[in-house]
């Protein structure tokens, strides 16, 4: 017999559950400093392809971003997107297919924010990185929230981008409430760079 009861206390407890173990503002200030802005020397091997750049994601959070998976419209990875640790950074490169002819490189990689929940689940925040070195014209790169990688390489300018994320609500290592959101900021360049930052919501 199927108990009401049951599936309300469950409904519940999703609704309850909370992101714990939130950085203070100074824990977070503290490991972000200690993070290295370097963006990594593209291989010698890449900068003879004819089209090629490189995306340094630098995780200014205190989260792991979950590598998902990508959508290239042309060209290949020279090498390939991956998790990115929690105050960290990563770097994928692509490049033109060889042996091809007029072309670039572009497409989009998904990641996930994963945000440990106090019932032992995640609550997630998508995030698509979009990118093109085209045959003709500048390299461009977009960073939104979504799980669409097209989307994100359609979002793709020379201008980059900069997007503010909703904002969750959790308890902090001192066990105090607090509020946050991500800024994401895109800068196209030979090396691209997308930094994600998590920061409390003032009050």
């Amino acid at each position: 017999m199927f108990n009401h009861h049951t599936k309300g206390a469950s409904i519940m407890a999703v609704l309850t559950a909370v992101i714990a173990g939130i950085a203070t503002g100074a824990e977070l200030v503290k490991n972000i400093k200690e993070m290295t802005s370097i963006i990594p020397k593209a291989a010698q091997d890449l900068t003879e392809k004819h089209r090629w750049m490189t995306i340094t994601v630098f995780n200014q959070t205190q989260f792991l971003l979950l590598y998902k998976g990508n959508q290239l419209d042309h060209g290949r990875f020279w090498t390939p997107p991956g998790n990115v640790k929690r105050f960290d950074s990563g770097t994928f490169s692509v490049c033109n297919k060889d042996g091809s002819i007029g072309t670039g490189a572009s497409g989009g990689v998904k990641f996930q924010l994963q945000m440990p929940m106090d019932d032992g689940g995640y609550q997630e925040l998508d995030i698509a990185v979009g990118f093109a070195r085209p045959e003709i014209g500048s390299r461009k790169c977009a960073a939104i929230y979504s799980s669409n990688p097209e989307q994100a390489y359609n979002a793709a300018t020379s201008e980059g981008t900069i997007h503010t994320s909703r904002q969750f609500t959790g308890t902090n290592t001192r066990g105090e409430e607090v509020t946050i959101e991500f800024v994401t900021a895109a800068t196209p360049g030979e090396g691209s760079t997308v930094t994600i930052t998590e920061r409390i919501v003032a009050k």
